[in-house]
């Protein structure tokens, strides 16, 4: 039985180089849509065991050239930019 809930999410910044200001992005009316989509099949599959297809999305392509200081999810850990990043240098040096 669904009973409901609250979910809350944290939209990261990132910092100007001209100004130093840290802005977060627009957000057009399908972004949230696809948000919501992921985290529903997420919570279905991890915490319900529901199985879902496979759908055409491969994720985002990662900026290797992205400035780790000027971003706020890095700053505080959250950020997978470093991972990948190092998952890519791995793979270069084998």
């Amino acid at each position: 039985m669904w009973i409901g809930g609250w979910i809350q999410m944290k939209i990261f910044a990132q910092q100007c180089q001209n100004c130093d200001e840290y802005v977060t992005p627009e957000l057009d009316n399908e972004r949230p849509r696809n948000l919501v989509k992921w985290l529903h099949r997420w919570i279905a599959n991890k915490f319900y065991g529901f199985t879902f297809n496979p759908s055409n999305y491969r994720g985002k392509e990662t900026n290797l050239n992205q400035l780790q200081d000027r971003c706020e999810a890095c700053q505080t850990g959250w950020c997978d930019y470093l991972k990948v990043k190092s998952r890519y240098a791995n793979r270069r040096r084998n």
